[in-house]
C-alpha cells in the first residue's frame, strides 16, 4: 500500500470515528443529570396519641420530610402510610402553597405515586385525621351484680352525640362499691367485642359504646404486729383503692402497747413502708413497723463553748441518748471567766441540774413525753450558767495615791481642785461594772481627768492611773497590768489566778482598794 493511500485511510477514519466519539461522550453527560423533589406530610390536626402518624415511605425508609436525589430519567415510587389518619391525596407544591388556596385539585388520591424525577420538584402528602360520631349507653354502675356487660335503656343524660378524633382517650367510669371494675368500652355490634380506652376506631359510620365491667375477687388484708402476731384482718376487693388503718388506732383496739419516742407504721413484707393500695390482686400481709424518733434540740449557750462550739446543735433518740449525755460533762465546756460554770439545763420552764446523776435522763424523758410522736422543728433548751460572782463590796475604803512630787495622798478632780481630796462613791456594786465606773471616774462624756494637788502652788499637776493595790483580809496585792476598762470580773479573774482557793460566794469581798497615779 501506497503511502499515499495509508493517509487516505486514516483521515477517511478519523472523520468517522470522531463525530461517535462526541456523540457518546453527549450521550454520557445526559445520563449523568441529577434531579431533587422535596416530599413534605401535611396533617390537618395534632393527634391525642402517640400511636398516631401519618408520612411517606420511599425505599427503606418513612418520614414527613425527606429530599430525594435521583438521575432525571429515574422513576420513583412513594406510598403515604398513615394510622389514625385519611389519605386524602397527593398535591404539587407545599404546605403553604396548599393552605393558600380553597379549592384544591389533587394529582391522585391513591396512596401509592410512580413519578419522575423531572415531573415536580415539590409534593405534599396530604393526610386528614380521623373522627368518630360516639353515642353511649351505660350507667355509673353496673345495674345486675350478675352481669358483666351493662347495656341500660338511657344515655349517660344528655344522650348527645360526641365526636372524638383518633387517639382522643375515652371516659373512665369508677364504681364506688368495688365489686367490678370498669374496663372500657365496647361498640354495640360489634362480634369481635374489642375493649377500646381511647377513640381508635377502626368505623366510618356513627356508633354506641356500652361500658365493660369485670367482677372484682375478694382478698385479704392481714395486720400482723411486730411480735407477728395478727392483730386484724380485712376483706376487701381486688384492686379496691384502700387506706391502711392507723397503726396507733389499731395497736389501741388491740391493747397493745404504744410507746411514747417511737413512730409506728405499716410495712410490706420487703421492708417498704406502706399507707395505702390501688390495684392489689392478690392477698396482702402487712407488719407493725417501730422506729425510735430522732429527737433535735438547739442548745442556747448563752456565751459559753461546747467542746469550742458556741452554737450547738444535737439529736437523740430513746433508745440512744448517748449525744445529750456528752451536754452533762463538765469538762465539754468553757466559759468566759473561771467563776462561770455550766450547771445545768432549762427545758419547758423545768431547771435540771447537773449535779443529779440522772438529769440528762430526765430531760430527755421530760422532751420525749412533751413530743411522744416527734416534731417537726428542732426543740429549745437552755443551758444554765452559773455566776459564783454577781456582786463585789469594798469593806473598808478606796482611796487614791499618788507619787507625784513626793507621796502625796490628796488627789483632786479638777473642778474640785484644792477643795475636795479624791473620794469614791461606789463601794459595791455589779461585777459587769468596769474600774472606772468604780473609781467614778468614767462619766457619759467620757473619763474625768484628776490631778495631784502641790500646796506650795496652790495648783494641780495632772496624774494619770497606774496601778489598783487591793487588800483581801490581811494580803494586799499589786495590779499594774490593769487599765479602767477592764470589769471588776476581770480584775476578779486575775485575783484568782493568784489565789486559787479563794472562797466562791455571790458577793466578792474586797478590804481596800488604792488606786495609784502618776
Amino acid at each position: 500500500m501506497s503511502r499515499t493511500l495509508s493517509k487516505i485511510l486514516i483521515i477517511c477514519a478519523m472523520v468517522v470515528l470522531f463525530p461517535l466519539m462526541i456523540v457518546g461522550t453527549a450521550f454520557a453527560a445526559y445520563y449523568s443529570i441529577d434531579a431533587s423533589v422535596a416530599v413534605a406530610v401535611y396533617t390537618d390536626q395534632n393527634p391525642a396519641s402517640e400511636e398516631v402518624y401519618a408520612r411517606v415511605a420511599y425505599e427503606n425508609k418513612a418520614d414527613t420530610e425527606m429530599t430525594i436525589n435521583n438521575s432525571h430519567l429515574k422513576t420513583i415510587n412513594l406510598k403515604a402510610i398513615s394510622n389514625g389518619y385519611d389519605f386524602k391525596g397527593w398535591f404539587e407544591g407545599n404546605v403553604e402553597d396548599y393552605q393558600s388556596l380553597d379549592v384544591v385539585e389533587f394529582l391522585t388520591t391513591d396512596s401509592e405515586i410512580n413519578v419522575k424525577m423531572t415531573d415536580y420538584e415539590e409534593l405534599l402528602a396530604v393526610f386528614e385525621i380521623k373522627t368518630f360520631e360516639v353515642r353511649y349507653s351505660y350507667k355509673a354502675q353496673p345495674l345486675d351484680p350478675t352481669t358483666v356487660h351493662t347495656t341500660p335503656e338511657t344515655d349517660d343524660g344528655s344522650a348527645t352525640v360526641r365526636t372524638y378524633t383518633f387517639g382522643d382517650a375515652l371516659p373512665t367510669l369508677t364504681y364506688a362499691g368495688g365489686e367490678y371494675r370498669f374496663m372500657g368500652w365496647q361498640i354495640i355490634g360489634d362480634q369481635s367485642e374489642t375493649i377500646y380506652t381511647t377513640a381508635s376506631f377502626d368505623y366510618s359510620e356513627e356508633i354506641t359504646l356500652t361500658a365493660v365491667w369485670q367482677e372484682q375477687n375478694k382478698i385479704n388484708v392481714t395486720y400482723y404486729g411486730t411480735d407477728n402476731n395478727v392483730l386484724q384482718t380485712v376483706e376487701i376487693y381486688e384492686n379496691q383503692h384502700y387506706e391502711l388503718d392507723d397503726a396507733i388506732t389499731v395497736m389501741t383496739d388491740k391493747s397493745v402497747p404504744v410507746v411514747d419516742g417511737y413512730n409506728y407504721s405499716w410495712q410490706d413484707i420487703n421492708g417498704n413502708v406502706i399507707t395505702e393500695i390501688n390495684t392489689q390482686t392478690t392477698n396482702l400481709d402487712v407488719y407493725l413497723k417501730e422506729e425510735a424518733i430522732s429527737y433535735t434540740v438547739n442548745v442556747n449557750t448563752d456565751g459559753a463553748s461546747f467542746n469550742g462550739q458556741s452554737t450547738l446543735t444535737t439529736s437523740f433518740t430513746v433508745k440512744d441518748i448517748s449525744q445529750l449525755n456528752e451536754l452533762g460533762v463538765d469538762s465539754n465546756w468553757s466559759t468566759g471567766y473561771s467563776f462561770h460554770k455550766v450547771t445545768g439545763f432549762t427545758y419547758d420552764q423545768t431547771t435540771y441540774e447537773l449535779s443529779d446523776t440522772n438529769s440528762m435522763t430526765n430531760l430527755a424523758n421530760a422532751i420525749i413525753a412533751a413530743n411522744p410522736r416527734g416534731t417537726d422543728q428542732p426543740l429549745e433548751i437552755d443551758a444554765v450558767i452559773t455566776k459564783y460572782f454577781t456582786t463585789f463590796t469594798v469593806s473598808d475604803s478606796i482611796t487614791g495615791y499618788t507619787n507625784v512630787n513626793g507621796p502625796v495622798e490628796d488627789v483632786y478632780r479638777y473642778e474640785d481642785l484644792g477643795t475636795s481630796p479624791f473620794a469614791v462613791l461606789i463601794k459595791s456594786g455589779d461585777s459587769t461594772m468596769t474600774i472606772g465606773e468604780m473609781l467614778t471616774l468614767k462619766t457619759s462624756s467620757g473619763y474625768t481627768q484628776l490631778y495631784a494637788y502641790d500646796e506650795d502652788t496652790s495648783s494641780g499637776i495632772e496624774v494619770s492611773f497606774r496601778q489598783l493595790n487591793i487588800t483581801i483580809g490581811s494580803s494586799t496585792m499589786y495590779y499594774q497590768n490593769v487599765s479602767l476598762d477592764m470589769t471588776i470580773n476581770d480584775l476578779i479573774e486575775q485575783i484568782i489566778a493568784n489565789y486559787p482557793d479563794t472562797q466562791m460566794s455571790e458577793t466578792f469581798n474586797i478590804t481596800s482598794i488604792r488606786a495609784l497615779f502618776n
